[in-house]
């Protein structure tokens, strides 16, 4: 029987890290993150710039955690929503939510960890609106790692296939060669177990992103803009113990240079 319950949601809105011409970090904006006893906490920012890099209209993150006696579990909720994203005019979306839902038996058991109601609204790149095919459904049907890795070695429902495609892994060995150092984790070859590394899980979430103009590289969940940097969406860690979930990783790679992140949750803890 478990006898206490760890809660370990976490949110945040935006982190950024700024090296070139300058260097300075923005703090992170609207973060929250669970106490071990669990119970309910909020938080809203409203209008938010940093430098003029990166800036928002208004972000809140919202993380609980309680008991469930008609379920017989121990629930978690970590969720973030960005209003009017903005980095550089070249990333912008009317709005970005990240959802985690978790829960685990009151008698110990795996974590269960559904990434369902994650979205973009409007999202546009380099002026284009694109369609972000997510693959929520796929990661909240496969609610636990362990889940996750029996149906990638049986291939349930065509998941390696799937698996394989949303990450680096799927698109192309000359491809990896170029990203190696920047992706370790995707440079494992086929096999019957799914790639991971000490116990972690590493993808996308993205299955078809549309809308992309041709001048515009676009490998899996990897975008590139010439003269601004790489776009990373919806990229999703996993371990027996927790997932954590990014909308928008983004590597500035001209000038400014440095990272910034948006949409971040997680639901992490265990049981004892």
């Amino acid at each position: 029987m478990v006898e206490r319950q760890r809660y370990g949601a976490l949110a945040f809105a935006v982190r950024a890290d700024i090296q070139v011409p300058f260097d300075e970090v923005s703090p992170p904006q609207a973060e929250l993150q669970l106490t071990p006893e669990g119970g309910y906490q909020s938080t809203r920012v409203g209008q938010y710039s940093f430098r003029e890099l990166v800036s928002f209209s208004s972000a809140s993150t919202v993380v609980a955690g309680s008991r469930s006696g008609r379920d017989e579990t121990y629930d978690l909720l970590a969720t973030t929503t960005i209003e009017d994203f903005n980095v550089l005019g070249v990333v912008t979306a009317d709005k970005i939510v990240a959802r985690m839902a978790a829960y685990y038996s009151l008698e110990g058991g795996p974590l269960s960890i559904l990434p369902l109601g994650s979205h973009f609204e409007n999202l546009r790149i380099a002026g284009y609106r694109v369609e972000v095919d997510l693959a929520t459904d796929t990661f909240s049907r496969l609610a636990t790692a362990e889940r996750v890795r029996e149906a990638y070695r049986e291939n349930d429902e065509g998941f390696r296939d799937e698996f394989d495609a949303l990450t680096l892994r799927g698109q192309g060995d000359g491809i990896l060669a170029r990203l190696q150092r920047y992706f370790p984790w995707a440079g494992l070859q086929p096999g019957d177990e799914i790639p991971e590394r000490e116990g972690l899980i590493h993808c996308g979430l993205v299955r078809e992103i549309s809308g992309l103009g041709s001048e515009i590289g676009c490998h899996g969940h990897t975008i590139y803009v010439r003269g601004f940097g790489a776009i990373r969406l919806a990229e999703l860690r996993l371990t027996d113990a927790f997932r954590r979930l990014s909308m928008v990783e983004i590597d500035l790679g001209s000038t400014p240079q440095g990272h910034v992140s948006g949409g971040g949750v997680g639901a992490p803890g265990s049981g004892w």
